[in-house]
């Protein structure tokens, strides 16, 4: 049986596993936006929660918006919660 096969199996059995790792996903491709902001603003720090920290701090001086935070929260646990869901239907 082939990789994608397998996949599809996985996907029409449970599509909460797969969701859910999509939406843990999401957290990192926001945190590294905030680092990317940021950065060009001469920040450094070598903590994850450095850079939301500073970014709650600073967003409001160079007007940036806040949908970072609440998709980055919002996604991690939705996430986490369709994960444990799926991985308990296994």
């Amino acid at each position: 049986m082939s990789d994608l096969r397998i996949f599809w199996h996985v996907l029409v059995r449970d599509p909460s596993l797969v969701f859910g790792l999509l939406l843990c996903r999401v957290p990192t491709i926001v945190w590294w936006y905030m680092c990317r902001m940021l950065g060009e603003r001469g920040f450094k720090a070598y903590w994850w929660g450095a850079h939301v920290e500073e970014y709650v701090r600073t967003r409001a001086k160079y007007g940036w918006s806040a949908w970072p935070l609440y998709v980055m929260w919002l996604s991690l646990v939705f996430g986490i919660s369709l994960l444990v869901i799926g991985v308990s239907k296994l």
